[in-house]
């Protein structure tokens, strides 16, 4: 077996991901991996939104993607003091955190972990079944499915 020397986290900031970053914290400390944990901040495009009622009301489409971006940095700095500089869940030392912008969560996912030459990806899942799953899609199955890279997935 191969020694881990890069792993990505990928936050949504959801329960799962909380409870998935035990694992990520967990194979860092153990490996001396570098971690590097990131959000994908899904942006407002007007393309893919077409004319709709929110397009057309004038909204400023830039100054909604750049609080967007603020937001998720805001909500990335949080996320990793809570879950991986704590004193209570252990503090991982070589990380590197940020917010990459998407608009496709996985495909973007997928691009940072081949650009930082990620040895595997580790993502919480949100468990969901049945009509929700076909509703609200899956990040964490997109992933697992398109990725060349080892995906560690840990259901919340």
């Amino acid at each position: 077996m191969s020694s881990l020397k890069t792993l990505l986290f990928a936050t949504d900031f959801s329960s799962g991901a909380a409870k998935a970053s035990a694992a990520a914290a967990t194979l860092a400390r153990l490996s001396g991996a570098r971690l590097h944990v990131i959000h994908a901040a899904i942006l407002i495009e007007r393309f893919l939104y077409g004319a709709t009622d929110f397009a057309v009301s004038g909204a400023d489409e830039k100054r909604m993607n750049e609080t967007i971006v603020k937001e998720s940095e805001k909500a990335l700095d949080e996320f990793v003091t809570r879950y991986f500089k704590s004193a209570e869940t252990g503090v991982v030392e070589n990380l590197e955190s940020r917010v990459i912008k998407a608009s496709m969560p996985h495909e973007s996912i997928i691009e940072e972990a081949e650009r930082i030459g990620a040895d595997i990806i580790i993502l919480g899942t949100h468990g969901r079944s049945g009509l929700e799953r076909v509703l609200m899609g899956s990040t964490a199955e997109r992933v697992m499915r398109s990725s060349p890279i080892p995906v560690l997935t840990s259901r919340g």
